[in-house]
């Protein structure tokens, strides 16, 4: 956005930068450049903030934007151009079906519809995200006029160009850490499917910028539902909390199986969403006991792998333990269905879950909405629209003590 050099328009809205002899002062288009390739020279495109395309939403991301940054921005403008990719949609569609399969996403390229060109291409953000969805939110609030964003385009085809890309930035620009972790876990599932490499070793060996630990920590991350990780990219928890958060999930998994007394491959296809859905939930009261509870990285780390270590005791039963446990509450566990085990425990978690939603709901503050609304994927609609009233009732009950004009919890806060 802002004053731009004025470049000739070919290729529809492709923008060519000019090309001089490099001794005239006038840039002379139909002249034969004295080499074909400049670094850092790049196509540019100008369109609308909303015309271009972002994935961060089929990741589960919630692109948070700091307030410096807006600031910035509205004082000197845009200083550094985002950039994009041009793709057709055979290869967008391509890419779309990637991501979804690795974060568990179901997004389809007519999501997108509107941000097709007319030559039937698309220009896909691949870096400066927060920069793009800074300017996107100044001009929502009427902070900043609305005028074309400017990007550098990229001579990319493939899918695996457009993640190597990314991987390149992550590496250099040194980002938040779950901001590369999602550029590692795509970078390694691509080459597992493409047959680059088959191990992490391998892996390890073809991109020696990432280390055994890093690409580690990235793969647990990745493990985690995409509601859980939109706390992480939120802001609301630490990158080491994600970490362990999906290290614990596989735990919590093989005990709801042990409780039920099931194999996993012998469940049935409601017994699979139920379990699923049981382990999102136990992961989101881990979460919301460590916001509430204001656990830092190191508490909740050590909190989760305590969590671990007392469910795989729990898993080990001699026949000592079982004689024990028949003079025990759990003897009952025996009388009941696997589907009865599974289906009190959904009930007992969406309880604790809405407990924590109750809370935030009597909690006047941005901070709370925003929790509020990262519970929207896993809670019932119903739960959902209550709990915002509530919350809604709260602002309006704060902001009539304090004497000012009542807000409105489902425009800038929802």
């Amino acid at each position: 956005m802002g004053s731009y050099m004025t470049y000739p328009k070919v290729d529809g809205d492709l923008v060519h930068a000019p090309q001089s002899d490099g001794f005239s002062d006038s840039p002379l288009l139909e002249q034969e450049p004295a080499y074909e390739r400049v670094h850092g020279r790049f196509e540019r495109v100008e369109l609308f903030a909303i015309e271009y395309v972002k994935m961060s939403q089929v990741r589960g991301e919630k692109n948070t934007v700091s307030e410096e940054l807006k600031d910035s921005i509205e004082r000197t403008d845009l200083l550094n151009s985002i950039d994009v990719a041009h793709l057709d949609e055979v290869t967008l569609a391509e890419y779309i079906s990637f991501v979804n399969e690795v974060w568990g996403s179901d997004t389809s390229i007519e999501e997108f519809a509107d941000k097709r060109r007319p030559d039937g291409t698309y220009f896909l953000v691949i870096a400066g995200h927060s920069r793009h969805q800074a300017i996107t939110e100044l001009e929502e609030e009427g902070r900043i006029p609305i005028y074309p964003l400017e990007a550098k385009v990229h001579n990319v085809t493939t899918p695996e160009q457009i993640i190597q890309i990314q991987l390149d930035e992550n590496i250099h620009s040194q980002p938040p850490r779950e901001r590369r972790a999602v550029a590692i876990v795509e970078t390694y599932e691509w080459g597992v499917r493409q047959g680059k490499w088959k191990t992490q070793k391998e892996f390890l060996a073809h991109n020696r910028n990432v280390g055994k630990s890093v690409l580690s920590e990235a793969l647990s991350f990745s493990h985690i539902p995409p509601h859980i990780r939109n706390f992480i990219l939120a802001g609301k928890a630490a990158y080491n909390t994600g970490i362990e958060l999906g290290k614990t999930g596989a735990d919590i998994k093989e005990h709801i199986l042990f409780r039920m007394k099931k194999k996993e491959n012998k469940l049935t296809v409601k017994q699979r969403e139920k379990v699923a859905q049981l382990l999102d939930e136990r992961l989101t009261i881990e979460m919301n006991f460590i916001l509430n509870h204001k656990l830092n990285s190191t508490a909740a780390e050590k909190r989760l792998r305590a969590m671990r270590a007392r469910l795989q005791r729990d898993m080990i039963v001699d026949e000592d333990e079982k004689q024990k446990r028949e003079n025990t509450a759990l003897f009952d566990l025996d009388l009941k269905t696997s589907d009865e085990i599974l289906d009190e425990e959904l009930a007992m978690a969406r309880k604790e879950i809405t407990e924590y939603l109750r809370i935030y709901s009597k909690t006047p503050s941005t901070s709370a909405a925003e929790l509020i609304q990262l519970h929207r994927e896993i809670i019932d609609p119903d739960l959902y629209e209550a709990v915002t009233h509530d919350f809604q009732v709260s602002v309006d009950k704060a902001a009539r003590m304090v004497g000012v004009a009542t807000l409105d919890a489902h425009g800038p806060l929802f």
